[in-house]
């Protein structure tokens, strides 16, 4: 099994560059996500690795194979390029039955592809729909219907674009799980668009973080997560609190309390995120687990709250702390399960070194 590869890919449209000098590579077999919000390039880099964009410059290869050279001018049109493409919307033939939409990119179908097709259905608890046409079924449905069209002719690779975006939230939940077991099932290497960084972290084992054109940093998702390279990769998994300040010390001097700043000399400018999920929240004098209330730690910071949101399975709170210069910051923390003090309530903030990431002011 040969893995995908695209090297220096740079693209774009009139004078407008939606790509920049990409390089990413998704090894064989495995499942990669390429991550980034609207409008960065991702969707692009899917339409030049399966052949719907001719490469302006770089190279797309599968294995040692060249589908395309932006130098060389080489262009293997899609149909030969043994790749599988599900799009975001679907695309079912709408005239077509379930098992002709299936079926429909087997030229010459082997009886042991329409058993194939017969038994995928059957796995997808969609056996008594094989006769029936796309606007009869849910959009759940649908999705499980363009996934093992996209499977159907064995692809030596798949690309999905942003596949769950037109789901419900608890449709996706569903429909996400058992589109992972049927890849991992099939083991097809698989490279996936998403928006999505929960989506990304639960389907990749590994993720491509893309911005403005660029790929900013590629590896799994643990990495990706708790080694950010840069403040815009930290940023992307959820809210943070953002301070500024000067190292001292070794360390940088925030509303929450000093922070250690590794690898940064004194007086130099530096940027700190700290996750919301890194604040750790305890009402002095309290210590009632089922009200979320933590026994306070040492260093911890005093701070106020301002408003509280249940969210579920957790709760997001509001509080107000001193700043350095004595003004009152903003802070933002996510607490799992319920914890809703009062308005004004004080509270002591601790941190989770793990969610804080200083970098320097560059």
């Amino acid at each position: 099994m040969k893995g995908l590869s695209l090297t220096g890919i740079t693209h774009a449209y009139g004078d407008r560059t939606v790509v920049l000098d990409a390089s990413l590579g998704v090894p064989a077999g495995k499942m990669t996500c390429l991550l980034g919000p609207s409008g960065c390039g991702k969707t692009t880099l899917l339409r030049i690795a399966a052949g719907l964009e001719i490469v302006q410059h770089g190279r797309v290869a599968i294995g040692e194979r060249v589908l395309a050279d932006g130098d060389g001018r080489r262009h293997v049109p899609p149909e030969e390029r043994g790749i599988g493409l599900m799009f975001q919307d679907h695309a079912l033939f709408p005239h077509l039955t379930v098992f002709e939409n299936i079926t429909f990119g087997l030229s010459d179908p082997a009886p042991g592809r329409l058993q194939w097709a017969r038994e995928a259905l059957a796995g997808a608890d969609m056996a008594g729909f094989a006769d029936a046409y796309p606007h009869t079924l849910s959009g759940g449905q649908q999705q499980r219907v363009a996934l093992l069209r996209a499977l159907a002719p064995e692809p030596r690779v798949l690309l999905l674009d942003e596949p769950f975006s037109d789901l419900d939230v608890n449709l996706r939940l569903q429909v996400r799980e058992e589109t992972l077991g049927l890849l991992k099932e099939t083991g097809v290497t698989t490279l996936m668009v998403t928006h999505n960084p929960e989506e990304a972290m639960f389907m990749a084992d590994h993720i491509a973080v893309m911005n403005e054109g660029r790929i900013i940093q590629a590896g799994i998702p643990m990495e990706i997560y708790f080694r950010p390279m840069d403040r815009f990769v930290a940023a992307l998994f959820g809210q943070v609190n953002r301070f500024a300040g000067v190292v001292e010390g070794g360390r940088v001097h925030t509303p929450v309390g000093g922070l250690a700043a590794p690898g940064l000399a004194d007086g130099r400018r530096a940027h700190v995120l700290v996750r919301a999920e890194g604040l750790r929240l305890s009402v002095a004098g309290t210590n009632d687990p089922s009200a979320g209330a933590r026994t306070p730690e040492r260093n911890a910071t005093p701070a106020r709250v301002i408003s509280t949101h249940l969210l579920g399975r957790s709760s997001h709170i509001h509080l107000g702390a001193a700043g350095p210069d004595g003004a009152e910051v903003v802070l933002h923390a996510h607490v799992p399960g319920v914890f809703l003090p009062e308005t004004g309530t004080l509270v002591s903030v601790s941190v989770d070194e793990r969610q804080v990431f200083v970098f320097a002011d560059d």
